[in-house]
This record gives structure tokens, sequence and C-alpha cells, in this order.
């Protein structure tokens, strides 16, 4: 059965299985766009409801408005209820899943393999702009992956696939040794440095690659994050990561809502030690407790005050000589302010993790002949 499928997709014209490779791909792109927005919401299926919908308007998308690349450029962009801009990520997720489905199959042509392998693609191309939007690598894509990769080597193994052994060796030493250096970092730094979805990835990684290419996509994913780095540091990006301000302002959000329901909370929401006991005392001991219950209240109304009127309380400033020059001392903070620091910059690890591992799959070997070429 599976050779008689072999043989008759080895007779048709290379151009129709091309074609349909890359139709198949766009299609599968479009599901992942959908993974993408949907997996980082808790709670969410990727499969229901199975009707997507404008984020803006709640605008049902029809059929004909969700056909992969082509419905992007004949809507220009914009959704068709209420014009709002569509994001370039959803025919730019389409093009990339369709090219790389067509790489795959030139590369390694139709077969058993090549569909693992293009899942394992698919993956990465959601954990990049899943960890380039929010800064997380999802669970539910990597440790699935690695369980897929270890199985897939043990059924299928080479040319596609390394052998079971360099899979379960390369999920080991990928996810540990980077565990590794993270927990070393963070010892010697006293810093979080990545997390342990990068960990995880790269656990991933070497299921599907083997052992032996971990050191070559550490160091290309390594080089290419510097390089970013470095681009980000020449144009001026220095505050880090692209989402660290909304992650603070919903904090502060947070923050204040918490604030805001304990200052607009009545005596009778505080929970006293005197309110648990009071169907337990005896009518002699009833003015008591009030009196006890008044006391309590009391302190904590005198506390809230006192801490209001301490953030309301301007700074008393020390005197300033006339003669002093104030000048100068401004504009070393504005100086100090305006200086940059390359440390202070901050970029996901992921993407270039799922970069230099493509590089690996499809180039490892002439990529290692152009770096150590000239040690032999």
């Amino acid at each position: 059965m599976y050779f008689a499928a072999q043989s008759f997709i080895n007779s048709l014209p290379a151009w129709y299985v091309y074609g349909f490779t890359f139709i198949f791909g766009a299609m599968v792109g479009s599901f992942l766009n959908v993974c993408i927005y949907r997996i980082p919401l808790e709670g969410m299926s990727v499969v229901y409801p199975p009707n997507s919908k404008c984020p803006e308007c709640g605008g049902a998308i029809r059929w004909f408005d969700n056909i992969p690349i082509l419905s992007y450029l004949f809507l220009g962009g914009r959704c068709r209820h209420c014009k709002t801009g569509i994001s370039m990520q959803y025919p730019i997720v389409e093009l990339m899943t369709a090219v790389m489905a067509l790489a795959l199959v030139k590369k390694f042509g139709v077969h058993w393999g090549t569909l693992v392998l293009f899942a394992w693609v698919c993956g990465l191309i959601v954990i990049t702009f899943i960890d380039l939007a929010y800064w997380i690598i999802p669970d539910e894509i990597s440790l699935p992956g690695i369980v897929v990769g270890i199985a897939a080597a043990c059924f299928l193994g080479p040319p596609h696939l390394p052998h079971w052994h360099d899979a379960v060796w390369g999920a080991v030493l990928g996810g540990g040794s980077l565990a590794a250096i993270s927990i070393f970092y963070e010892v010697v730094m006293k810093r979080t440095g990545m997390g342990f979805g990068d960990v995880k990835l790269l656990a991933m990684l070497g299921a599907f690659l083997g052992w032996k290419p971990l050191f070559l996509v550490v160091l290309l994913a390594s080089l290419q994050g510097l390089a970013a780095a470095l681009l980000m540091y020449m144009l001026g990006w220095r505050e880090g990561a692209p989402d660290d301000e909304f992650f603070e302002e919903h904090e502060e959000v947070d923050e204040a809502t918490t604030v805001l329901e304990a200052s607009e909370a009545s005596e009778e929401d505080v929970v006293l030690p005197s309110k648990r006991a009071q169907d337990t005392v005896s009518e002699d001991e009833a003015p008591e407790v009030e009196e006890a219950e008044t006391a309590e209240v009391e302190e904590v109304e005198t506390a809230e005050v006192e801490e209001a009127e301490a953030e309301e309380e301007p700074a008393i400033a020390a005197p300033k000589d006339e003669d002093e020059d104030t000048t100068q001392p401004l504009e070393d903070e504005e100086e100090e302010e305006e200086e940059p620091d390359f440390r202070h910059i901050a970029i996901p690890f992921g993407p270039f993790l799922a970069l230099a591992a493509l590089e690996a799959l499809f180039w490892q070997k002439e990529i290692m002949e152009w770096l150590f070429r000239g040690a032999y």
C-alpha cells in the first residue's frame, strides 16, 4: 500500500507535487495563526469554536475571507465589517509555512519522515511568534514535541530523523545542558537569565535532530541573538522586551484595583477576631465585645488615614544656596538618562533557537565546513 502510493506520487509531475505542497502548507499556516492567537489565552481551545471572529468587532470571518494569503490581499489588510487593520503576521505565517513545506519536500521528498518534520517545523513557527509576542514558550507544544520526536525516531529513524538513542540523548543533553547554564547564571548573577521554556525547547530540538547538532544550534542561536541585540542597540531600542510596558501596565492596573477595593471595604468587610467569636459570648460579655470591636475598627481607620497622609505629604526640600548653580547637575542627570547601556537590552532566545535548528536541519554540513574550514 505504502509503496504503491509512493510510486503514484513519484509518477506525478514535479510542478503538481510542489504546487499541492505549497497550497497545503498555506492552509496549515492559517491554522497556525489560530494556535498563535488562542494558545496564550488560558482555557481557550484551538479547535472550538471552529469559526474565527474579528477581535475588534466580533464579526464572523466567512470562508471566502479566510483563504490563506489571498484574502488578506483582496481585503486590503482590513476587516470586511469594521475596517480595522489586520496584522501582517497572518499572511507572513501562512507564506512562511507554505515555503517551509515546499523546502522540506524539495530536500527530503514525499515521505512519512517529511510529514513528521513538517509537524515539528509548524510547532517551531507557533513557538517563535508566541515567544516574540508574549515572551513565553508554551508547554503544550514543547513537551509533547519531545515525546513525538523520540517516538518518530524509534519508528522511522534515518535518513529523515536520528537513531532513537541519539534522539534520547539529544533531549537529555539539550534540556540538561541549558538548564545547568541557566541555574549557574542565576546563582552567579543573582538574577534570572533564560527561562525554562528555552530548556524544554532545546530538549525538543535534540529529540528531532539528535545530540550531535546541538552545539551548532546553540552557537548559531547565540551569534544571531547577539547580532539582533546589537542591531537593537544601534537603533536605540534599549529598553529591552517590547512587551515590558504591556506587562507593567497590567500589573499597575491589578495593584490599583486591589488598593481601591481595600480602601472601599466597609467595616462589615473587616474580619475581626471579636466578630468570629461573637456568637459564642454570653450576654454579660456582650458590652465588652462591642467595645473591643469599636477599638479595633478605630485602629484600622487610624492606620489607613495615617498611611494616606504620609503618601500625600510632600517631602521637605533642603534649603538651597542662592549662589549654587543648579544647571550642571540637571545636565548631568539628562546625560545619565541618555547614556546607553547594552546590558539592559533583552531579547527572547526561543526564536533564535528555532531559527538555528532549521539552519542545522538544512545546512548542517555546509555550515560546519564553513566554520571549521581552517582547522583541516
